[in-house]
């Protein structure tokens, strides 16, 4: 998650230049990746991103070792023909998964049982102070979930948590 480029992708639907999700860091510690990546020639590219139904991230990202001149018009001239071959991909990788993994998965409970109770009161309506003080936790430790919630079930935000969890089968 120090990956700038991931970071950023993980909050994107379209296709994004490196200089954009650079400009979007605050970590140092995410500057300092980039900047020893620059080392291996790996400072300039593209990346294309896809979140899926089943909230599961993936992304293809195209670098401009060669500092190429034309890299960003060639990129931009087939868009549409890459981005369809990482949904080609993608499809392809998730039909590799067998019902067994899918269903190993869910029985594993990716969430505690603290996040169930939180996810619960938040599908019901309730806000994060009403559900922190129905769970006898503060406002903050219920947003705190939330975003664990939200990274354990790969989606962006409460109500695609919720979403997911029934998808599935979690509430």
């Amino acid at each position: 998650m120090i990956d700038p480029i991931i970071h950023y992708g993980l909050k994107s639907c379209a296709p994004f230049s490196w200089s954009a999700a650079l400009q979007a860091v605050s970590c140092d510690q995410s500057r300092e990746l980039f900047r020893r990546s620059s080392e291996h020639r790996i400072c300039s590219g593209t990346t294309f991103v896809l979140h899926d139904p089943c909230g599961v991230f993936s992304s293809l990202s195209l670098c401009n070792g060669g500092q190429q001149a034309d890299f960003d018009r060639l990129l931009a001239d087939r868009q549409g023909q890459i981005q369809m071959a990482l949904i080609h991909f993608h499809s392809w990788l998730m039909s590799l998964r067998t019902v067994d993994e899918l269903f190993s998965t869910l029985a594993n409970g990716p969430l505690s049982a603290r996040e169930m109770a939180v996810l619960k009161w938040v599908k019901m309506g309730k806000s994060y102070r009403e559900t922190g003080l129905i769970c006898a936790i503060s406002e903050r430790t219920v947003k705190f979930h939330m975003s664990n919630i939200a990274a354990k079930l790969q989606v962006c935000n409460a109500k695609q948590a919720v979403y997911e969890a029934q998808r599935q089968g979690l509430l």
